[in-house]
């Protein structure tokens, strides 16, 4: 069958659609892979048999959640854990968690009396395990720390401070407390992480230096504005559901299943309702690690509403083409008929 210039130019075209479309999808893999936020189920699971499952919660300061509210929400937990009958292996944890807030811009000092305005964030819980900022020096915080005067900076803030980033063990001065700095921490290098990260430089310290710090007023308890989870996941939306339970979710709180965030259906929901991603309700202050999974959320939107557009081409002209190949099969069928009878008829 000779082929014409016009149905080699389809043919072309298509064959091109297709190859960009591929090309969109393993960008948009490629980017749901790139935030170490976003990952750590994944790294909890770490090969093992059981689902598990990443909640973060985002609290508005009118939420009410202090540290008050982590021991209820442990014991929540731990309840629904055992009613599904998941048990932990002896010396081994099942699920962890962690909570954090932002508090701000303090000035910090280091040696030689330089200083440097820097947004501190407190954190507490194994915060470290579920944002494993690569170390430049030194070590992360702890929650089982016994001393609560140590932080950790990022590279930008100790080249401020003390024109190194191996400065692990020196005093720095926080809000004219003195410290110890734990360790350094290199800032995620992603295009998502780096514009929401922004140019401040930025230190991390426990929470009970938070307290200390009275930056809340005296006697009124800190505010914790994210909370996040790693817990099995046995059923679907079950580590969600739970979460939920123990939280009482209501205005002001705001809960986002990590580890599902980037499959295809929700791809699909967030390209559906791509304005939700503009809009912050309530007086939410969401953390820099959640503007950057939201900024991959609108990129990986737009790219599965790019895919789905080249495929439009290639898939009609490929109905079109098993249409032809139909007819043609038809045809030739009939004809096969006709000369077979024609040939009994002869005889």
């Amino acid at each position: 069958m000779r082929v014409t210039k016009k149905q080699a130019l389809r043919l072309i075209c298509a064959l091109v659609f297709l190859v960009l479309c591929f090309t969109a999808a393993k960008i948009s893999a490629t980017l749901a892979a790139g935030l170490d936020s976003q990952k750590a189920a994944e790294r909890w699971a770490a090969g093992g048999e059981e689902d598990y499952a990443q909640i973060s919660v985002f609290l508005s300061r009118d939420s009410g959640f202090t540290e008050e509210s982590i021991s209820g929400i442990s014991d929540t937990v731990d309840a629904a854990l055992v009613t599904a009958s998941l048990k932990a292996e002896e010396d081994t944890r099942l699920w962890y968690s962690a909570y954090s807030t932002q508090i701000g811009e303090m000035e910090l000092t280091g040696n030689r009396r330089n200083a440097a305005s820097a947004v501190v964030t407190a954190v507490s819980g194994d915060f470290f395990t579920m944002h494993p900022m690569r170390l430049a020096d030194g070590s992360y915080l702890k929650a089982d720390d016994l001393m609560q005067d140590r932080v950790v900076l990022d590279t930008k803030l100790a080249w401020q401070l003390f024109g190194s980033s191996e400065v692990s063990g020196m005093e720095v001065i926080v809000n004219d407390t003195p410290c110890l700095v734990a360790g350094v921490v290199q800032p995620e290098t992603d295009g998502a992480s780096q514009v929401a990260y922004g140019d401040k430089p930025r230190a991390y310290i426990p929470y009970a230096l938070y307290d200390q710090l009275q930056t809340a007023g005296e006697g009124e308890s800190q505010w914790i504005s994210c909370y996040e989870a790693v817990l099995p996941d046995p059923v679907r939306n079950f580590a969600k559901t739970t979460i939920e339970n123990a939280i009482s979710a209501g205005d002001g709180v705001h809960i986002v299943q990590n580890t599902e965030r980037y499959s295809l259906s929700h791809r699909w929901d967030t390209l559906r309702h791509l304005h939700d991603l503009m809009i912050i309700p309530d007086s939410t202050a969401y953390p820099y690690w959640e503007n950057a999974a939201r900024i991959r959320e609108f990129d990986t939107a737009v790219l599965l509403g790019l895919e789905l557009l080249l495929l439009i081409f290639p898939v009609i002209y490929g109905l079109r083409l098993l249409w032809k190949g139909y007819r043609f099969l038809e045809r030739f069928m009939a004809e096969k008929r006709k000369a077979h009878q024609r040939r009994f008829r002869t005889i």
